[in-house]
């Protein structure tokens, strides 16, 4: 029935706002999935630069595809955040991107810390998606910013019941974030072939790894950040292991065996310039055009191979 009532409406909070607690909302957006429902977009969040899972979407925002416009009610805002959390239980982001998990981190906890616009029931469904899709991603202390299932219980009658009614209620003057803002598709006819083979080159061909341990660290030297990683013109990428992912591995790089920060699989690499036979074997002079950023780096190097006999 809940389904039945969000689809029409165009209004996916109304899952979360009237499912009870003792129900699982992800047992719920997996029935949608079954069903082939997807008719709630992923939302787009003005200045939070979130990569998403789906390269195109990213293209579109990246050209300037998408267009902003200040939310006009409290119905507007709760939509986004449904359609946010939604996208997050299909893993719709890209959870190995270390800025995008701090802004979800920080989207969540204006959800949790507005509970004047998001009622309990809301943020209940909310910390369950959270619990089952996310949490792992965040360090201790963020997780225990986040309100337990008792601290979001307290007068939840009466919140969900005035949530019902204020859909319409202009949004608080105060009330500047990323959920006062809504993104949509501007309506422009564009080639995206070339685009996309370039994206997609950049973001998958040269950083995929198949497991973690085929990463060579890029930043073996203190302070690895996603901005040195870059700049070094390397892959910044998460962990995919879950067991390697805590506070403690988010700060030093030193303790852990899988680097953040590591070599794109195109990497240049070391060219032969010469091969010369010699009275002892061979000698080759190799060189490299880009620096490998370790320490007493060779860009230009000569081996002497040394042929032996018994």
């Amino acid at each position: 029935m809940l389904i039945l009532h969000s689809i029409p409406s165009g209004q996916p909070y109304l899952l979360f706002n009237e499912l009870h607690e003792d129900e699982n909302i992800l047992d719920v957006l997996k029935l949608f999935n079954y069903l082939g429902v997807n008719l709630f977009p992923t939302p787009f969040f003005k200045g939070e630069n979130l990569v998403s899972s789906d390269p195109m979407d990213n293209i579109n925002e990246l050209l300037g595809h998408v267009e902003y416009h200040r939310v006009k009610n409290l119905s507007e805002i709760r939509s986004t955040a449904a359609e946010f959390i939604i996208a997050l239980s299909k893993k719709k982001y890209d959870l190995y991107d270390f800025n995008t998990v701090e802004r979800i981190f920080a989207l969540l906890m204006i959800i949790f810390s507005n509970a004047d616009i998001f009622s309990s029931r809301f943020r209940h469904h909310t910390l369950t998606v959270v619990k089952e899709c996310c949490l792992y991603l965040f360090p201790k202390k963020q997780q225990l910013q986040l309100p337990t299932t008792q601290q979001i219980a307290q007068n939840k009658t009466i919140d969900s019941w005035m949530y019902l009614y204020d859909n319409e209620q202009s949004v608080p003057e105060n009330f500047e974030n990323a959920f006062a803002w809504r993104g949509d598709y501007k309506s422009i006819q564009v080639n995206h072939t070339n685009v996309l083979c370039c994206v997609t080159y950049t973001c998958t061909q040269q950083c995929e790894q198949s497991v973690d341990l085929a990463r060579f660290d890029y930043h073996p030297d203190d302070d690895a950040s996603q901005e040195r990683c870059e700049v070094r013109k390397c892959c910044w990428r998460l962990p995919t292991q879950r067991t390697n992912f805590t506070k403690k591995h988010r700060t030093n790089f030193q303790d852990i065996g899988v680097p953040f920060c590591y070599y794109p699989s195109d990497f240049l690499t070391y060219s032969i310039v010469s091969n010369e036979t010699t009275a002892f074997g061979q000698r080759i002079r190799i060189v490299i055009s880009q620096t490998t950023f370790m320490p007493n780096d060779i860009l230009d190097l000569t081996v002497d191979l040394i042929y032996e006999t018994q």
